[in-house]
């Protein structure tokens, strides 16, 4: 995972070189997943959060499965069950979509 946290990083950088606002959003995401992965929730959601600026994400992106994942997690883990389901079952449907 700190692997992907890396080239996350690389690609956010190269991104934002080439201007590329929506690909450094993505990176952000990626890297927030690889975060999340490593026991860092809470500010992987941060990052999440920052890198949507509450802006819904398109379905067709792995990076949108992705950030659900990491919101779910984070909100499992400070107890919010009820947004935690949400965040999965959209996580869910996006998967066998």
């Amino acid at each position: 995972m700190v692997g992907s946290a890396e080239r996350a990083l690389r690609m956010g950088r190269l991104a934002t070189l080439a201007g590329s606002s929506e690909m450094s959003a993505r990176a952000q995401i990626i890297e927030a997943y690889a975060l999340s992965r490593l026991g860092c929730a809470d500010l992987a959601a941060r990052m999440v959060n920052a890198a949507t600026g509450g802006s819904r994400l398109r379905d067709e992106l792995v990076e949108t499965h992705l950030a659900h994942l990491v919101l779910g997690q984070a909100a499992t883990e400070s107890g919010g069950c009820g947004e935690a389901r949400r965040q999965l079952l959209e996580a869910r449907v996006q998967a066998g979509q």
